[in-house]
């Protein structure tokens, strides 16, 4: 089924949201896209946190100030797919809202000719975590998360039950672990282990901090970017201060340049290597 570019709702700005359904499980996913500028031949896929209303989009969408400088396109993905947050990846214990995400942008790429290696896939926080569940099936794209929930069921029992339920059904301890799987396993399942990955974080971000070596250990090309600053006292916090990195970071990817960053590879193997039993 082709872009559907029939206006949900016009903003003050005469931008237009659309839509698109999915062939398959017909779930419809809602975007807004604003063009490139210039000669640029990048794509930012950016996935939205945990707002207000799941109709709100991080950086204001394509009318905000933040990536205004960005001469990339924009594709600003909802989470709207029910009344709490799917985190892009399961509603009811399917999987059809990340298959509907991931086919809407197999042909978002195709009709606006990009390759996988132009499209860097972003997100903060749980737009960080479907960054990474859905960027991973995009061989060669870069992935920039700031603050994922690695393990999710985890991070989410008992803080947004909602959002849990919404997602898998009933707080049991199978469920639990199985949202926990889904960024483990999208990683394990990754087929390219060259493509550039940075994760931002902070040691106050524990659900992300612990577990980020593992996943990066992975990967020729990761960058684990860790602030030492006594202000990222929590996650929350950590969003906010590792904003003024994310950002810049994403126009050095957009222009084609890909920095090392943080850790080498060996030492996140190394320190790995250290947390894991003999």
């Amino acid at each position: 089924m082709q872009i559907d570019a029939t206006p949900l709702g016009t903003q003050n700005d005469g931008l237009r949201h659309r839509r698109w359904v999915s062939p398959t499980t017909g779930v419809t996913v809602h975007y807004e896209a604003r063009p490139p500028k210039h000669d640029c031949d990048s794509i930012i896929v950016i996935f939205s946190s945990i707002r207000g209303k799941n109709s709100w989009l991080d950086f204001d969408g394509i009318d905000g100030h933040a990536l205004k400088t960005n001469r990339a396109r924009l594709l600003f993905i909802y989470d709207d797919f029910s009344d709490e947050y799917t985190y892009y990846a399961m509603k009811s214990g399917t999987e059809s809202v990340q298959v509907a995400t991931e086919e809407f942008l197999r042909e978002y790429l195709e009709i606006h000719n990009y390759n996988t290696e132009r499209a860097i896939f972003a997100g903060l926080s749980k737009g960080a975590t479907a960054a990474l569940l859905i960027g991973t099936r995009f061989p060669g794209s870069p992935i920039v998360a700031l603050a994922p929930q690695i393990a999710l069921g985890q991070y989410l029992n008992g803080r947004t039950d909602l959002i849990f339920e919404n997602m898998i059904g009933p707080r049991t301890q199978t469920n639990m672990d199985e949202l926990d799987r889904l960024v483990p396993n999208a990683i394990s399942q990754d087929v390219d282990r060259s493509r550039p990955l940075y994760i931002l974080t902070s040691p106050n971000d524990s659900n992300c901090y612990e577990r980020a070596n593992s996943i990066l250990s992975n990967y020729k090309n990761a960058n684990l970017i860790v602030t030492p600053s006594k202000r990222a006292v929590e996650h929350a916090t950590t969003l906010h201060y590792l904003l003024p990195t994310f950002l810049p970071l994403l126009g050095l990817l957009s222009s084609g340049l890909y920095p090392n960053i943080g850790p080498s590879i060996d030492e996140l193997r190394q320190e790995q290597e250290r947390k894991t039993p003999a």
